[in-house]
């Protein structure tokens, strides 16, 4: 297992901000992240489990405890059963938490199944998007919970597995933002489906964010979950190197150099510019450490 200490978090979220760590944990296998984690825990030591970093930002203060990185401890992924259901031949799928979801993507389509493709856009990996309940707009309703069927978890003393429904899943919400469970790997229960068109939605999602979200700039995706209203004058506002972006409504984007109390001054205007014009109080989405 890697051990860096003082490390700049900025390396390790999409956003480029933050302070130091103490500690940041590499774990290399799934055994050397659950003893990580027991170990933290039996030291009642502050702790943060963190994925790619792509819906996360850490202040600039420094972060006094450790983090554990689980992007290389948990990497299979394979079919472990096949079965036919009403014409339709069904797969079903484990994906380790460190998995990349466009790796993931990858394998369903060179394995002839209907992934969830629209989250080849979001640079995270399996956990981080069972714990985000990743996916497209609320008006959609297309989320990664929706193929899944069963997730692994270590809760500090032991490993179980919790099914679907019991994982609490809402809009960009699981159960896993109350328990600070490890997400150690999860089942999908996929359709059989053509790797051609499989592709075509792959690029198909590509170019809807190619249009439609500021990728050319450090960011962590969309602000608010809830609540948000295109309002004249967010587009361009800016604190810093932090500037609300022109191409993108509801996104953030760091110019260069911003410091993360700039990207949350960004953040607090907007919430206030909303109350002021009557609006309801939008909704965070980030998770900020």
């Amino acid at each position: 297992m890697q051990i860096i200490f003082n490390e700049n978090l900025s390396r390790h979220n999409t956003m480029r901000v933050g302070g130091n760590a103490d500690t940041l944990l590499l774990p290399e296998s799934e055994d050397e992240m659950i003893r990580a984690y027991e170990e933290t825990l039996e030291q009642k030591g502050r702790v943060f489990i963190l994925g790619r970093g792509s819906n996360t930002i850490f202040r600039d203060d420094d972060f006094r405890g450790r983090i554990i990185k689980t992007t290389k401890a948990c990497p299979r992924i394979k079919i472990v059963q096949s079965n036919r259901k009403s014409f339709r031949k069904r797969y079903l799928v484990e994906a380790g938490a460190s998995v990349t979801n466009q790796s993931f993507l990858r394998f369903c389509r060179e394995n002839n199944l209907a992934g969830p493709t629209y989250l080849q856009s979001v640079p995270g990996n399996i956990g981080g998007s069972i714990y985000m309940n990743a996916g497209t707009g609320i008006d959609e309703g297309l989320a990664i919970s929706n193929t899944l069927k069963e997730v692994r978890v270590f809760d500090g003393r032991r490993i179980f597995t919790l099914p679907k429904e019991s994982c609490g899943f809402l809009f960009r919400y699981s159960i896993f933002h109350k328990n600070h469970w490890l997400i150690l790997s999860a089942i999908f229960e996929l359709e059989s489906k053509s790797g051609r068109k499989v592709e075509r939605e792959i690029r198909s999602r590509m170019s809807f964010a190619k249009n439609w979200q500021d990728l050319g700039y450090p960011n962590t995706g969309s602000v608010f979950k809830e609540g948000y209203q295109h309002i004249e004058g967010l587009r361009g506002k800016r604190f810093g190197q932090a500037m609300f972006s022109i191409k993108s409504a509801n996104w953030i984007i760091n110019l260069g150099g911003a410091k993360t109390s700039e990207v949350l001054a960004l953040v607090e205007w907007a919430i206030d510019l909303h109350e002021k014009m009557g609006y309801p109080k939008p909704v965070m989405e980030w998770i900020v450490r």
